[in-house]
């Protein structure tokens, strides 16, 4: 079973107390037990019967809560609101005998508090289910360059914190492969922005890029993922011969400015980086409010090749119309639609629904959050065309990467262990 080990909690030295802690808060008591007799070996168990019951220590110092949402006086979602008021919180699981869309819209509500790295469990519970709960609480958890877990509750950075990193240079990307089903050849690289912090070790974007994207800082940290991205892609291309597509995110408020595709345009002719190779990703969720300006450049983005991904299709408000403007040439579904397509039918439909669109519309598709072969086989069977997740590879520093890629198509590798 995976722990989460936490450098920010000071613990004794005996066995007990070195061991990660996790709280059960739950009114059941035969599903508390349950619980602990799955964890115990693995973490210190503190059981509650309910919220108000809960040591304010206890609740300081844990890295992971089970949270059941239907208890006597404070019910779970009301306690949401206590956990997001807390400057170092636990991961968070959310078990419920409720149906999964109440489960569901539980998580969403813990999201909303800014509650970040959630996993859910339906009651009743088996063993299988709750270490796949845990495995999903991974996925949040920033790594750094070796694999090892960091500290799970890392609070959002401030602009003065983050202007003086990049500053520092302590920014800087790691890349996540993108696979064609059918072929399994690695036709994309996705890049993802890390903070090599010097007190909380490499962070994910979860702690820094809502506060950066909305600040003066957003198109100075975008260029410079941008170079350093076009620069590695030369590297990869010269030590793998990869020759498919470099993704990179951009805020909306970045694009919606008169330099932006000059500069664009500037970095690709100093890297010689061949322009219809380039994938611009930006987030549904931003296009609520753009104007004549952000169209603009994206005219002129595409005019020089450039290709526009609409990133988490999906979670914003009338996505399909969002395709209107036949502005985008490719659609990434959200990997919330994706994690639990196995088990939700809404998230079924979904999925199958922006399949038919885009075939439609003649749009590529990429699935985000692919962690396991059943889903790998379910996507394919629906014919989606490309995947990227955890069940290829992480998130890989630009050494790891070109490691991985010249073993990529080995017998070791995921994809080839089904064949």
């Amino acid at each position: 079973m995976k722990t989460f080990k936490s450098a920010s909690h000071k613990r004794g030295n005996n066995e007990s107390d070195a061991k990660p802690i996790m709280l059960i808060i739950d009114d059941d008591a035969f599903f508390r037990a349950q619980i602990r007799h799955f964890s115990e070996a693995d973490y210190q168990v503190l059981e509650y019967e309910s919220p108000v019951s809960i040591e304010p220590k206890s609740l300081l110092e844990a890295d992971i809560a089970i949270l059941d949402l239907n208890m006597p006086g404070i019910d779970g979602v009301e306690f949401l609101k206590t956990l997001a008021a807390l400057t170092t919180r636990p991961k968070l699981v959310i078990a419920s005998g409720y149906d999964s869309r109440v489960i569901g819209m539980a998580q969403k509500t813990a999201e909303l508090y800014g509650i970040n790295g959630t996993a859910v469990l339906q009651k009743p519970v088996t063993r299988n289910q709750f270490s796949k709960a845990l495995l999903d609480l991974e996925v949040h958890v920033s790594l750094n360059t070796n694999g090892v877990l960091l500290a799970p509750s890392v609070r959002s950075r401030d602009e003065n914190e983050i202007s003086s990193g990049l500053r520092a240079g302590e920014f800087f990307p790691y890349y996540q492969p993108q696979i064609e089903v059918l072929t399994q050849k690695v036709v994309g690289i996705e890049t993802l922005a890390r903070w090599r912090h010097p007190e909380f070790g490499i962070l994910s974007p979860a702690s820094f890029i809502e506060t950066l994207e909305i600040s003066p800082l957003a198109t100075k940290f975008t260029l410079l993922i941008t170079e350093t991205a076009m620069r590695d892609y030369s590297l990869l291309s010269g030590l793998t011969g990869y020759s498919g597509k470099l993704s990179i995110n951009i805020p909306v408020e970045v694009v919606s400015s008169e330099t932006f595709s000059n500069k664009i345009l500037n970095l690709a002719n100093k890297y010689q980086f061949p322009l219809h190779k380039l994938v611009l990703e930006i987030t549904e969720r931003g296009l609520e409010s753009t104007g004549a300006l952000f169209i603009s450049t994206l005219t002129r983005l595409k005019m020089h090749g450039i290709q526009l991904s609409l990133d988490d299709f999906g979670t914003g408000q009338s996505g399909f119309s969002k395709l209107k403007t036949r502005a985008f040439d490719e659609i990434k579904i959200d990997k919330s639609f994706i994690e639990d397509v196995l088990t939700s039918r809404d998230s079924q439909m979904i999925v199958e629904s922006i399949l038919r669109l885009s075939t439609e519309a003649n749009l590529c598709v990429v699935a985000e959050g692919v962690e396991d072969i059943e889903t790998l086989d379910w996507l394919r069977e629906c014919g989606c065309p490309v995947v990227q997740g955890y069940y290829f590879s992480r998130p890989l520093a630009l050494d790891n990467l070109t490691e991985w890629m010249k073993n990529w198509g080995c017998e070791s590798m995921p994809a080839r262990k089904t064949d």
